[in-house]
């Protein structure tokens, strides 16, 4: 009896053990479970403020992209507005050279003909009445509150450019023809050498001079096409300068087309006065022709009078 008391308790200790075991193992295996748990909550805890942070960092690169390149488009713009108002001094410089140390003192001195110094010149000095109003009005805008904003002077005032600069353009090939002519003349050849002497000239030609003013208009639709592509168009200024940079190839059409009916007008010219030199050669030779037969029947008729 003693010893089946004692296995029993021996099985009751065994039992026990088991279920302290079995125990344990759940409370490892909920442990593990927990760690696990912890594991994921922690790396999701890690791994949100991380994607955050991307997202975050490239919504700051993307800003910051856009914001450079609005950057460097004012920046292109701004210089390009600097450079159309520089060049515009620069040019006025130019055709002052042109008037006061060429036009004017060729005429004081009447080196040439007045027909011939006009025809070289040509209208210059209205073209330099007409830049120098569009550079004042320039300058206002530059000095002005509306600092940003030059697009609508330049569209209010590229139409007037239109006409002095067909003309110019029309007589230039003739202009350039004459002052070649006459440079091989000796008092005019002198008379270029010597202002090329005077600092203020800065040893410019008539010749580079005279080309300034066919260069310019296309130098404007450079300029303002330049302005255009990086002006934003929430900009006011975007539309006026749309509006200035259309007018500005407008006026550079006229300007060619005018210039081709012109070089045209003077072929035609050319051709006709071709034609009517031959005619009057032709007419002449006839006469001649017609005079000698005439003699030649005169002679004829006196040499049988003589005979009978």
């Amino acid at each position: 009896m003693e010893n089946e008391n004692l296995n029993e308790n021996e099985n009751e200790n065994e039992n026990e053990n088991e279920n302290e075991n079995e125990n344990e193992n759940e409370n490892e295996n909920e442990n593990e479970n927990l760690n696990q748990n912890e594991k994921i909550v922690l790396e999701s805890f890690h791994e949100k403020p991380a994607i955050e942070i991307q997202r975050v960092f490239r919504g700051f690169l993307s800003r910051k992209r856009v914001k450079s390149d609005e950057f460097k488009k004012a920046r292109r713009r701004n210089l390009a507005i600097s450079e159309l108002i520089a060049t515009e001094e620069s040019y006025l410089q130019h055709l002052y050279i042109t008037i006061n140390y060429y036009y004017n003192p060729l005429k004081k001195k009447k080196i040439l003909k007045s027909q011939i110094i006009r025809e070289i010149f040509s209208n210059v000095q209205i073209i330099w009445q007409v830049n120098s109003i569009l550079h004042e009005k320039l300058l206002e805008r530059k000095h002005s509150r509306n600092l940003f904003c030059y697009g609508d002077v330049l569209a209010d005032y590229v139409p007037v450019l239109i006409k002095p600069y067909s003309d110019y353009v029309n007589n230039y090939n003739n202009a350039i023809s004459l002052l070649e002519k006459f440079s091989k003349h000796s008092s005019f050849s002198r008379f270029l050498e010597q202002i090329l002497e005077i600092p203020q000239v800065m040893n410019l030609q008539l010749s580079a001079l005279l080309i300034t003013p066919v260069q310019r208009i296309p130098r404007y639709v450079l300029l303002f096409h330049e302005i255009v592509q990086n002006t934003e168009k929430e900009n006011p200024d975007y539309l006026h300068f749309s509006n200035a940079l259309t007018k500005v190839k407008e006026v550079a059409e006229e300007v060619n087309k005018s210039k081709e009916e012109f070089e045209n007008l003077s072929i035609l010219r050319k051709n006709s006065i071709k034609i009517s030199s031959r005619r009057t050669s032709s007419k002449y030779y006839l006469a001649h022709c017609t005079a000698q037969f005439t003699e030649c029947l005169i002679f004829c008729s006196d040499f049988f009078v003589l005979i009978q």
